[in-house]
This record gives C-alpha cells, structure tokens and sequence, in this order.
C-alpha cells in the first residue's frame, strides 16, 4: 500500500525529512476524508503534494546519478561503480552501497530498475489516493469509514460478551460453552454432561446475555448500520436456548454465532491503519473458537434446521396421508445423532432488515476529492 511504498522511498538521505512529513500528511488526509473535515483533507493535502513532489526530485536525482555512473563504468568501471556508491551512501540506500561491492555494475542496474519501479507505483498508489476514491464517490467517504468503526466497536463487545458466556459454569464441572469452544478433545465424562437438558439457570444466564450480543451482532451482519428491531429479535431467537435443549445445541449455536460473526468482521474493508489493526485484533480474539464443522466432528453429530424439519414433516404427510408433525421428525433425526436448531442468520439476510429511516443511517453529504495537479 501507499504507506508501505513512501516507507521505501523514505530512506535516509535527501529524501528522508521531506517522505516522513508526507507520511504524516497523510494521514492527517484519511483523519479528514473519515470525519468528513473537507478543510482539513485540503491543507493536508496540499502538504502532501508539496512533500511528496520533493520526495521525487530526490529519487529522481538518485535515479540519474546512477545512471551517470553507469555510464562511467562502461569505460571505467572503478570510477564508475565508486560514484554508485557514492550516490547510494548519500540517498540512504545501504542495501545497493553493500552490493556495488560484490556485484558491480549488475547492483547499479538493478538499483536503477528498483527507482524506476517504486516511482510507477507511487505514481500509482497517488492516483488510487486521489482520483479512484475520487471517482467511486460513497465508497469512500466518510460514512463508510464510519460504518466499518461500528462493525469494528461492536466487535469487540461481541468478543466480550462471548468470553462470559463460555465462562458460565454448569453442573458439568466446567463451564458448558469451555467445553465445546476448545479446540481439544472432549472426554466421555462430559460428552455425557453435555447431552443433559439444559437447566432453567442455565437457560436464563444464557438469555441474560443475548440481548446484547444480538444488538451487537446485528451491526456486524448489516456491515455497521442499524437494523429494524424484528431483526434484532430474530437474530437473538436462533442463538437462544429452548426449552428441552441440551449443552450440546447450545454449544453448536453459539459457535455457528461466532462463524457468523467472523464472516461479517472479514468481509468488513478497513479504510485506514487503526481499523486495519483492530480488524487483525478482532480476527484473532475470534480464531480461538472452532467453527460449527469443526465441533460437529468432534462430537460425532450432524446438524438440521427447523426449516428443514417442517419440510420433511409436510412431505411425508402428503406422501402418506397420515400427519407428521415437525415435533416427530425433531425427534427421530434427534435419536439418530443429528443435532436440531434454528438457522443463524446471514450477512444478506440482516442487510435486507437495514432501517433506512434511521437518521444513524443516512450517508452525510460527500466529500469529492480532487487528483492533484
């Protein structure tokens, strides 16, 4: 990216107060495109531009002075590669100083084209900056910035509040989400703990809990805006335990959440290096659990959802004519090891719940970059 590119062309010579000013600048610009400050994007720009064109001239002057070199080693080639090492000590290029010594001219040559190709992607990157974020409008202005910083916040609460859950202690010995969230065996003894009914404490500590976590996870699957409450209410429903549910379903639930939840924080675009950080934070509080898959392999079980139960159960009572109740299907896919529970919903099935009228959810007006000259 931008950052990695002027941290190269920065170095330690001529190049090197006006590239760490235009580092600073730039930030300063992404501080004002996130807050929609347009007065404070110009001034940094403006001081970008002006640091930046210095920042060429000096890589430009290295470039030549190397290529003048090169001609001198073509006729004498220890004057030659002398001034190359030169010119790379003064520019800060330790690397290329080193390697004139054991490679001679095939280091200037290669020098050369390194110069040549960081300045075409700078040239780049500038135009990616300032004229296509320019050009896709929305996408880049600050309300999306903003929407990405709540999926970010809400993150973290989600990441929060799931460490209580799995902390809740059962009758089990452990507590009940510890045992299914780790990513190590499970042994006989709680394998049995875990087909037990959930108690109504548990049940309710559970609940106790989802509010928040549905409020929070709702920002993450409508990618940062507010959804209608219904939404919310649904979403809260399919992790909940019900009644007759044993630690095992729960479990499963709460991990298929968390897989949501991943799913909704890595599709979410990072648009600067604070929420670039934050994203590889969340990621990696959230890695520690194992996806759905993952667990239903651990505890020999298959999954199917009470969609699916009600289908089987309208299918088989107009094949036979007689009523079949998703309760009796329910249990006869429970009796062959299947576990049974409601879909977690997707990214596209909250986003189709986003509430437009939510002031929360209107876009400010856009601020349209301008490419420098």
């Amino acid at each position: 990216g931008m950052v990695a590119v002027l941290g190269f062309m920065v170095g330690r010579g001529k190049g090197m107060q006006p590239g760490l000013a235009a580092l600073d600048s730039m930030t300063g610009m992404l501080r004002g495109w996130q807050e929609g400050r347009k007065e404070l994007y110009d001034r940094e720009r403006e001081q970008f531009k002006a640091n930046f064109d210095r920042l060429k001239e000096a890589h430009e002057e290295y470039r030549q002075q190397l290529e003048n070199a090169l001609s001198v080693a073509r006729v004498d080639i220890e004057k030659g590669t002398a001034d190359a090492k030169l010119a790379a000590v003064k520019a800060g290029d330790a690397v290329t100083a080193k390697q004139i010594d054991v490679l001679g001219t095939k280091a200037i040559i290669d020098a050369i084209n390194a110069q040549n190709g960081v300045k075409a992607k700078a040239t780049e990157l500038i135009l990616g900056l300032y004229g296509k974020q320019a050009a896709r409008g929305q996408r880049y202005s600050a309300i999306n910035a903003r929407y990405s910083q709540n999926v970010m916040r809400a993150g973290r609460e989600v990441a929060r509040q799931a460490e209580l859950i799995q902390n809740l202690g059962v009758d089990v010995g452990v507590g009940w989400v510890g045992l299914v969230t780790g990513k190590g065996s499970i042994s006989s003894e709680s394998m049995a703990g875990l087909a037990n009914i959930m108690t109504p404490d548990d049940q309710r500590m559970v609940a106790s809990n989802l509010r928040g976590l549905a409020i929070e996870g709702s920002y993450i699957l409508s990618g940062g805006y507010r959804v209608q409450q219904h939404a919310i209410d649904a979403l809260e429903a399919s992790v909940a335990p019900r009644p007759g549910d044993n630690y095992m379903t729960a479990g499963y639930k709460f991990l298929d959440f968390i897989a949501k939840m991943r799913v909704g924080i890595e599709a979410t675009e990072p648009y600067d290096d604070f929420q670039i950080a934050q994203k590889q934070h969340l990621e990696e509080l959230l890695s520690k659990y194992p996806s759905p898959e993952q667990f239903l392999e651990k505890v020999g079980r298959k999954v199917a959802y009470n969609d699916q139960v009600e289908a089987i159960a309208a299918a088989a009572t107009k094949k036979t004519g007689k009523e079949v109740t998703p309760a009796d299907v329910r249990s006869q896919l429970e009796k062959k090891g299947y576990i049974v529970t409601d879909r977690i919903p997707e990214l596209t099935d909250m986003q189709e719940f986003i509430d437009w009228k939510d002031p929360a959810n209107q876009p400010p007006p856009v601020i349209q970059m301008q490419a420098p000259q």
